[in-house]
């Protein structure tokens, strides 16, 4: 019984790979026409280096989660297991099924465009409004778009994008659920400093894959990488980067992808 259970995991977790790397790879196979000035194969070369980097920076994490006995494999055995429970506690209650009709008709068509561009069903993932203590102007789990409205307009249309195209690279890579379930395997309440820093450091990878990975998407959401990185440093200047990376990281993060790119002559 064993054998066959570590066999379906086994097959399950590589179709779960392959299937990310080849929605990463569909997502982000070249720029936005309207952009590129070179071959799309100049274009795979740049973003080619990205994937590997960011799949090296992952595969270095899970060695080191290893060593706490945390692997991905158990990870998703756990989410198997746990499925139902994360859609009952994290999924769309009753009445926030029916709360995208009090977003505008404009920013429910951007997040269409948005979800569109990176290949996302909009019928699966529940669009809510919400007012965050925190600030945030957008957020995300497996099954729910959170969206501050308010907030979100505050910003220009190609900033708005890169917002969107963040949250939606949190949908593709199921971020939460990852989440949910490491809470579950390393309680918050019993977890060593070791854990907690190396955990913290598992998040900002998140962060950072989220913002590359839309980054790439296009010159729009290069721009408004940009755009609302440096209105988040003229708002709150720099942050501690303890779960998030630091502003003023993101913010050469952005410029670095830029640059590599310009460098490359992919992008004018």
């Amino acid at each position: 019984m064993n054998f066959i259970k570590n066999n379906l995991l086994a097959c399950i977790g590589l179709t779960i790979i392959l299937s990310s790397l080849y929605t990463f790879m569909n997502h982000h196979q070249s720029l936005d026409q309207s952009t590129s000035t070179v071959p799309s194969d100049q274009n795979n070369q740049c973003i080619q280096s990205y994937v590997k980097e960011l799949e090296l920076e992952e595969k270095t994490l899970w060695d080191e989660l290893g060593k706490l006995h945390i692997t991905k494999e158990n990870c998703l055995e756990q989410k198997m297991l746990f499925e139902e429970e994360y859609k009952q506690i994290k999924g769309p209650t009753p009445e926030e099924l029916q709360s995208r009709d009090v977003i505008s008709s404009k920013t429910n068509q951007l997040i269409e465009t948005v979800f569109n561009n990176f290949h996302i069903d909009t019928n699966a993932i529940t669009i809510i409004p919400y007012k965050d203590p925190g600030n945030s102007t957008a957020a995300a789990n497996d099954l729910c778009l959170f969206i501050d409205e308010d907030s979100l307009e505050q910003y220009s249309e190609k900033a708005q994008k890169f917002i969107l195209g963040h949250e939606s690279q949190h949908i593709i890579f199921k971020d939460d659920s990852l989440r949910f379930i490491l809470d579950i395997l390393i309680p918050i309440e019993k977890r060593t400093e070791k854990e907690i820093d190396l955990l913290n450091k598992l998040y900002r990878f998140q962060e950072k894959r989220a913002d590359i990975c839309t980054i790439l998407k296009g010159r729009d959401y290069a721009d408004g990488s940009l755009e609302f990185i440096d209105a988040l440093v003229l708002k709150y200047g720099d942050t501690p980067g303890i779960t998030h990376p630091k502003i003023s990281d993101r913010l050469q993060l952005a410029t670095n992808v830029l640059k590599r790119f310009k460098d490359q002559n992919v992008i004018a």
